[in-house]
């Protein structure tokens, strides 16, 4: 008889993988590693804001703290996002859109983390832009 090693695997990011390699025997689910923040904080956090609306982008900043990852200075930045969906069936909807991301900054400092006695290193000139097509399929439950 053929018989499965022990397999140590990171928490999926879906709960339909997360109940398939759970009915697996002989593996461990090893805890999340989502922007170096374990599900009981990000649930916190989240419990925390209240009738307030869900943004990564609040989370992000909140962890770039905690973690000592400081970017400060000058600067400005622009995202804009447009989609138009097509239902192919009940429930499930096929979008394709267009993202526009703009950044810009000037003058500032970014700290590195978890370095005792890091350089602050300066951020003289930054620019980015970047456009693209996006493609999404949504299923609603």
């Amino acid at each position: 008889m053929l018989t499965m090693p022990e397999l140590d695997i990171s928490h999926p990011t879906s709960f339909a993988a997360l109940d398939l390699v759970r009915r697996i025997p002989g593996v461990q689910v090893l805890p999340a590693r989502g922007f170096a923040t374990s599900m009981t904080d990000f649930a916190a956090w989240a419990d925390g804001r209240g009738a307030r609306r869900l943004l990564m982008e609040d989370h992000y900043r909140l962890a770039r703290r905690r973690l000592d990852i400081l970017m400060e200075g000058d600067g400005r930045g622009i995202q804009l996002d447009a989609e138009l969906g097509y239902q192919v069936q009940r429930r499930t909807v096929v979008s394709l859109g267009w993202r526009y991301w703009y950044l810009e900054s000037t003058d500032g400092k970014r700290t590195l983390p978890n370095f005792p006695g890091s350089l602050e290193l300066p951020v003289t000139e930054l620019y980015s832009k970047r456009t693209g097509a996006t493609l999404s399929v949504r299923h609603l439950w």
